[in-house]
């Protein structure tokens, strides 16, 4: 039978703590070297198109990463507009309604409301557009003018976080440009795919102009009948 001495006995248990320690550390360092070999994959941060005027979309909001489409699979680093159709721009003469406004219209029979709202000739081309059960309709209208020679114009819309911006332009006569002096009533209608909201209760639609002043915010149920401003 093998007999230890103290010393003999108190080598062999240091040793025994020195392989147990250096064992735990070799697989901490394999598993360190394992996720780093295989790091998550990295989100691409969106950067945001500005309308060709240079209204800014992620102006209004600032946290434009948490956009849900790039959330998880970033399948894209820029936002560009989405795509919509011009139905009626013009400036006819009149002298009402005065002030501005930007409505959206979910629903055929919202024009009524907007009678005392927008010109007449934008009323009647909004009701022989729609909206149908495919879209739905943006007016802008810049409000009374002095004289001829102003437009307003959609130059963008941009989905960003829970918000579609819409880009707006007024541009005013050029210095060279004969006008006539009499009022006139810019407006510009557009429509918009209601598939952009199939999934949405509420939409809040943001009205900017090309110097980023926020023109109006409204919140609207996409796929139901809404009280019109």
């Amino acid at each position: 039978m093998l007999h230890f001495t103290p010393k003999i006995i108190r080598f062999i248990m240091g040793f025994m703590l020195a392989v147990g320690f250096c064992l735990s550390g070799c697989s901490a360092a394999s598993s360190i070297v394992r996720a780093t070999a295989n790091p998550p994959p990295k989100v691409t941060s969106p950067t945001l198109q500005t309308s060709p005027t240079g209204c800014n979309p992620a102006s209004v909001n600032p946290s434009a990463r948490a956009y849900s489409h790039f959330q998880a699979t970033a399948v894209s680093s820029e936002i560009t507009s989405l795509a919509f159709q011009s139905i009626d721009q013009g400036a006819p003469l009149g002298d009402t309604p005065e002030q501005s406004t930007y409505p959206v219209v979910t629903q055929a029979d919202e024009w009524n409301a907007l009678t005392s709202s927008l010109p007449a000739a934008a009323i009647t081309t909004g009701k022989k557009a729609g909206p149908d059960q495919d879209t739905i309709i943006l007016a802008v209208f810049a409000g009374l003018r002095p004289s001829s020679g102003y437009t307003i114009e959609v130059e963008g819309i941009y989905p960003i976080g829970n918000l579609w911006v819409v880009c707006v332009t007024e541009t005013p006569p050029q210095a060279d440009q004969v006008t006539e002096p009499a009022t006139t009533l810019p407006y510009h209608l557009v429509s918009l795919s209601r598939q952009e909201f199939a999934v949405a209760s509420t939409a809040t639609f943001v009205f900017l102009d090309n110097e980023n002043n926020m023109l109006a915010k409204l919140t609207i149920n996409p796929n139901a009948p809404n009280s019109v401003p």
